[in-house]
């Protein structure tokens, strides 16, 4: 059984294991449109950007096929799959949208939180646009 003390053990060596391996990626995520003042119709969502650090893994020819399963999601050559701290996206998680990253976009097709007993991190795995 896992304690709590097992539990910031696990985060703290994260933290150390990650250290050195991240980049900076940029989320762009969803927000839902306010109410206009005067008739209390909904506005359009709008777009905002989050610059962020991630592990990334560019999917290429190191998996020995053209095509693996991610998280359930059918995953290609080009994808990018990254994993970035639950604290820098957990207010955001479920509404972002697109990625980028080395002068590249993609745009999100699954994310899942992860972690053992605690969730700490969120993948992604994006699918190349540019």
């Amino acid at each position: 059984m896992l304690t709590d003390a097992d539990h910031e053990f696990m985060r703290a060596s994260r933290r150390e294991i990650v250290a050195g391996r991240e980049f900076p990626i940029t989320l762009f995520y969803t927000v839902d449109g306010e109410k206009d003042p005067w008739t209390y119709e909904p506005l359009e969502p709008r777009t905002e950007q989050r610059n962020t650090q991630a592990v990334v893994t560019e999917l290429t020819t190191q998996f020995k096929a053209d095509r693996v399963l991610i998280g359930g999601v059918d995953a290609m050559m080009g994808d990018l799959w990254f994993s970035v701290d639950i604290t820098a996206v957990s207010d955001i998680f479920d509404k972002v949208t697109d990625a980028h990253y080395d002068d590249r976009d993609y745009t999100v097709i699954a994310q899942d939180k992860k972690g053992i007993g605690v969730r700490n991190r969120v993948e992604f795995l994006g699918r190349r646009t540019t």
